[in-house]
């Protein structure tokens, strides 16, 4: 279901495995139509930025020094940093990955990619029950996953992600929806949850389920859709059509 970029192997040698409870990680987030930056110990946030996505090209190296400035760090002081891996923003998955990515390879930091579905839903800040995480997929789809929650665990998934149209979704999921532009859903059904930003949620999700740190993953954005590029057309052979005018 993913697709895939171009982008330069990963050469900085990966680190354990393992990150001690008071280790620093920055969490990325730059495909939602908020962009955000937060960084944290243990899954709480010590400094959090957003802005819009329209406005975020220009900003997101700054928000990462801003976090970082406000948590009394430096680059080298993070001992991990993850990049939410979609479905969103084709660009700004691409953006984001490759944030992380550039940072990994010049200075060895921990990286992965944290597909952004589960980070949805534990952005819930339900305890418990079944919510579904849902990301808008234009021309009234939508990606949409169910996920169980449980006090002190990571959302577990229920099924696979899915594209449903606006009706599909409503019908399979009357109950509760998070996600950002849930006003674009017909009625008023159910409960309906918009996050303020993904970037703190996602540091809670490393906490609860820490990722493998493979920085591959950081090369393999999960659009869930193939981005929509217009084939070319085919040339006609030269001389095709026309005539010289010349009668044998």
């Amino acid at each position: 279901m993913g697709g895939e970029y171009t982008a330069a192997v990963p050469t900085a040698p990966e680190p354990s495995d393992s990150l001690p409870d008071n280790a620093l990680v920055l969490a990325l987030d730059a495909a939602s139509p908020i962009v955000s930056v937060a960084v944290g110990r243990g899954g709480s946030a010590l400094a959090v930025r957003s802005v819009e996505l329209r406005k975020s090209s220009e900003r997101l190296l700054g928000l990462i020094d801003e976090v970082l400035s406000e948590a009394g760090a430096g680059v080298r002081d993070v001992a991990a940093m993850v990049a939410l891996a979609g479905p969103g923003s084709f660009t700004g998955l691409r953006v984001g990955l490759a944030t992380v990515l550039g940072c990994h390879q010049a200075i060895g930091v921990r990286a992965a990619a944290v597909p952004t579905l589960p980070v949805l839903a534990l952005s819930s800040e339900l305890e418990t029950g079944t919510v579904w995480a849902v990301v808008d997929a234009i021309r009234g789809e939508w990606f949409a996953q169910p996920f169980r929650l449980a006090p002190g665990e990571a959302p577990e998934a229920l099924a696979e992600p899915r594209l449903l149209a606006s009706d599909e979704l409503l019908a399979e999921a009357p109950e509760t929806l998070v996600g950002f532009g849930l006003g674009r859903l017909p009625g008023e059904a159910g409960r309906r949850i918009v996050p303020a930003e993904l970037a703190s949620a996602a540091l809670r999700l490393v906490a609860l389920s820490p990722p493998i740190w493979d920085a591959a993953g950081l090369t393999r954005p999960l659009y869930l859709r193939a981005p929509e590029v217009s084939e070319p057309r085919p040339r006609p052979p030269i001389g095709a059509g026309t005539s010289s005018g010349v009668t044998p």
